[in-house]
């Protein structure tokens, strides 16, 4: 419960791609991925895909982790996260975080996520800032009926002097 996130990243509103401008910094779009192709062999290869929303059109690039991205479905709504890039006039996001739209998502953005710290050997065991943020999702829906158990470590006169909330 005490592992903190440094930072938190802001993904309440979705852009559209006709509004990605060359200073952009991070987006997050709600499209449908259109094609998705393998180019090159060997150590040259990557995957390109192109995705869509109803503004236009971008690519979206993978080099590394081709296995699990050949398993993304053509045709179905993903809510894409990167920071876009211009190539050859073109829109595009290298190494973007996809995720399927799920029913509950179609007409909200999520609020803020959490990034954790962690390490490439955390990482290789699936416990990247995506993974920890799970198992502490997972934990906080656990303990939630039973949050009086929970022990504060602030005084109360303190909690008060600096309007905390309790823990």
């Amino acid at each position: 419960l005490q592992h903190y996130p440094f930072r938190y990243v802001d993904k309440t509103k979705f852009h559209l791609i006709k509004d990605i401008k060359d200073e952009s910094e991070y987006v997050q779009i709600k499209g449908v991925l259109r094609t998705i192709n393998s180019i090159g062999e060997g150590r040259k290869r990557r995957l390109s895909g192109v995705f869509r929303d109803q503004s236009g059109s971008l690519e979206l690039t993978w080099f590394k982790g081709l296995h699990w991205v050949q398993k993304l479905a053509v045709g179905k709504e993903y809510i894409v996260y990167g920071k876009p890039t211009f190539f050859n006039q073109r829109k595009s996001i290298v190494h973007p975080e996809i995720s399927l739209v799920k029913p509950e998502q179609k007409d909200k953005a999520p609020t803020l996520s959490p990034v954790y710290h962690s390490t490439e050997k955390l990482k290789a065991k699936g416990l990247d800032s995506k993974g920890i943020s799970t198992i502490m999702k997972n934990l906080f829906l656990k303990i939630h009926p039973s949050r009086s158990t929970i022990e504060e470590s602030l005084p109360l006169y303190l909690r008060q002097q600096l309007h905390l909330i309790d823990r």
